[in-house]
């Protein structure tokens, strides 16, 4: 009988709480209860994929990727997503994580800004180079 989605007044899920702090083992067990909502969203719209990217938690997000329904692509209130914040916040092994998850949009912009742009204002190298080699693998697969 426990309400595993419930949420307090800021929207605050168990499972963005665990996530948030890279709790792997609570969100894997989160992850195992029937009728666990993955892409419940906080108030502002940050789901807990998106929390755990931004903190740069990559044993939480490839928990999450693996859940069957996840929306990859979810865009908090502003318009973030999780590629754009992991980026932005030069979390490369996340970066990597979500480009190779079926369907991401690498080119989804925030402020007018792509997470390539972003990247690339804060200097983050890596990350320009895991996006650039997405982008091009996205370009031939669209000419063959």
């Amino acid at each position: 009988g426990i309400k595993v989605n419930q949420a307090m007044n800021d929207g605050a899920t168990a499972l963005y709480i665990a996530s948030q702090n890279g709790h792997s083992g609570v969100v894997k067990l989160l992850l195992g209860v029937e009728d666990i909502k993955v892409n419940q969203a906080y108030n502002n719209g940050a789901t807990a994929l998106f929390i755990a990217s931004q903190q740069g938690h990559s044993e939480v997000v490839a928990l999450l990727l693996g859940v069957e329904g996840i929306n990859v692509n979810y865009a908090e209130n502003d318009g973030a997503t999780a590629l754009f914040i992991a980026s932005q916040n030069g979390h490369s092994g996340v970066v990597k994580l979500l480009l190779g998850t079926e369907g991401i949009n690498i080119n989804a912009a925030f402020e007018g800004q792509t997470p390539l742009a972003r990247a690339k204002q804060n200097g983050h190298t890596k990350i320009v180079q895991l996006l650039t080699k997405a982008r091009r693998r996205i370009r031939r697969k669209k000419i063959n």
